[in-house]
């Protein structure tokens, strides 16, 4: 069916009236929009949909940047204008006070739409996450990706070059770590089904002021020669602006859980920044 969307919910849902006047939330569903969308649940009388296509955009349109957008977990909005953004979040915080007799200020924000976030984190896979569209043209699913888990998916990785909220330093040290990492020879990613592979997790974080940058790497059992090479590869790379990498800390997890964590095994070049 198809349903107009109304206003802003939790997790960046949107929120509208499915045809039983029931209420209906959305996944990529900016308010303002009218979506064509699949219904996938109802709990406590609220409909969960899935949006099939935009059939009207919201007059705060934006050209979403990403590529990855509506693969990965985040930046749900990004076809929403940021004034138009803030704005719906100011009114999901006035709906969430209800009564309480609160006073809720008008949004403020100093920072852009993109670029703003100091450290961004991102795992490795064999096999990706891909659109509807691409699945249907035949676009292959297993290879060498490193990314962002799509929703709900612990196996599957959406594939990103780079990533829109952190700056073109992060980036650049982004595509050093691809470049060395996904090439054909280089150690397996981590395959979380069948608990094989090597490469799993990798966190980069930035320091502004004095442009210093450090990279967590994460790994299972395998050649420390590979994150020797990488390590010395990252150290010695140009960066935007004269900024560096600082330092790169690896740290190993054998274990079955997917979490960015393990036993540390050594540090090149400074431990923190």
């Amino acid at each position: 069916f198809e349903v107009d969307i109304e206003a802003l919910g939790k997790g960046g849902t949107g929120l509208g009236t499915a045809p039983d006047g029931r209420p209906v939330k959305v996944r990529f569903a900016p308010p303002g929009a009218r979506l064509h969308v699949v219904p996938q649940g109802k709990r406590k009388g609220v409909w969960t949909a899935r949006r099939v296509s935009m059939v009207q955009r919201p007059e705060a349109w934006a050209e979403p940047p990403c590529e990855a957008f509506r693969l990965c977990g985040g930046c749900a909005l990004q076809e929403l204008h940021i004034d138009a953004q803030r704005a719906a979040r100011e009114d999901l915080a006035l709906r969430q006070m209800g009564d309480l007799g609160a006073t809720v200020h008008p949004m403020r924000a100093g920072s852009p739409a993109y670029g703003y976030r100091n450290r961004v984190e991102l795992s490795f896979g064999g096999q990706r996450y891909v659109s509807e569209e691409d699945k249907a043209a035949g676009v292959p699913l297993d290879g060498r990706f490193l990314g962002f888990h799509a929703p709900g998916r612990f196996d599957r990785i959406a594939d990103a070059e780079r990533c829109w909220l952190v700056s073109d330093v992060l980036n650049e040290v982004l595509a050093g770590v691809r470049a060395h990492t996904l090439r054909p020879e280089a150690p397996p990613p981590w395959a979380p089904r069948e608990q094989t592979g090597f490469w799993r997790h990798v966190a980069l974080r930035e320091a502004r002021a004095t442009g210093a940058v450090l990279v967590d790497l994460g790994t299972g059992e395998g050649p420390a020669a590979e994150v020797e090479a990488l390590a010395q590869a990252l150290l010695s790379r140009e960066l935007p602006g004269g900024a560096r990498v600082a330092g790169m800390r690896h740290y190993q997890n054998a274990g079955p859980g997917d979490v960015a964590r393990g036993i540390p095994l050594r540090t090149w070049g400074d431990e923190r920044i």
